[in-house]
């Protein structure tokens, strides 16, 4: 609930978000998801 508030006011502010590098997962029984997910951000003038 809370990364969602986030994005939605972080995502208007840049003007382009890619990849910068192999993300890594966990995998676990209980919470799977990222470990890492290096990005490269530009932000909005």
């Amino acid at each position: 609930m809370e990364l969602r508030s986030l994005y939605r006011h972080l995502i208007p502010r840049l003007a382009s978000v890619e990849l910068d590098g192999e993300p890594a997962t966990v995998k676990a029984v209980f919470v799977s998801g990222h470990k890492r997910l290096p990005i490269r951000y530009e932000l909005a003038a």
